[in-house]
């Protein structure tokens, strides 16, 4: 991409906003023991133990199962999966299975290309290409008609991304949309932090919105006076 100006120029920071330096100095939030030091120090003590079994999970997709989930072995979902993990509140005791599935995740996406989208196709394939699989904290879905009842239902939403947890407030915001479980009472947080938002971005009867539009073409004059197919390569 060719190099361009950026689009608004104005300084749009206020005073009674605060400081982003206190923003990333704040308490990380929902920080789950095997989150936490105590894990990461035992973590890089036992690498070795992790990085074998972590491998082996992600170069064979059987053994990529039974990480995540366990198998017919006894109490092997409750005691040495990730699935297990989640059920038990993510306790201290159950963190090794997060440091060996962490390693076999990595493994399994470089073997893949490096790509998401063929590591998320090979994990559909390892869990015997069904309409559910497991991949990190949660389940992932297949088909589109199943994604689209999703998002048009009700949500118990968490600070996460993809069943991963966001590392909150000093890489993402605590309150954003995203995170806020969307509850079909009308005045819950997100419906209202939702109607603020298109009431001062979408409201295409403002006068504010009228003048954003009314500017656009000469800010894409200015930051892009020479367009050409080549900047979108």
């Amino acid at each position: 991409m060719a190099e361009t100006k950026p689009l608004v120029h104005r300084n749009v920071a206020r005073p009674d906003w605060g400081k982003i330096s206190e923003v990333l100095d704040a308490p990380v939030l929902d920080v789950a023991w095997n989150e936490s030091y105590l894990s990461a120090i035992g973590m890089w003590v036992t690498l070795p133990v992790s990085l074998v079994q972590g491998v082996f999970a992600g170069l064979c997709s059987c053994c990529f199962v039974f990480v995540s989930i366990g198998n017919c072995i006894p109490c092997s979902k409750q005691l040495c999966s990730a699935i297990g993990s989640v059920l038990s509140g993510k306790g201290l005791c159950s963190a090794w299975v997060w440091w060996r599935y962490s390693v076999a995740a990595l493994v399994a996406l470089i073997a893949n290309g490096q790509s998401r989208l063929a590591l998320f196709m090979w994990e559909h394939a390892a869990f015997g290409s069904g309409e559910y699989w497991w991949h990190a904290e949660g389940i992932w879905c297949w088909s589109y008609d199943k994604c689209v009842e999703i998002l048009m239902s009700n949500q118990a939403r968490q600070r996460a991304f993809g069943c991963y947890r966001a590392c909150t407030p000093d890489l993402f915001a605590s309150s954003l949309l995203i995170f806020l479980p969307n509850l079909p009472e009308p005045d819950c947080e997100w419906a209202m932090i939702r109607k603020v938002l298109h009431a001062a971005f979408l409201d295409h009867d403002s006068s504010e919105y009228k003048r954003r539009l009314a500017e656009l073409p000469g800010l894409l004059k200015d930051a892009w006076p020479s367009p050409d197919m080549s900047n979108l390569q």
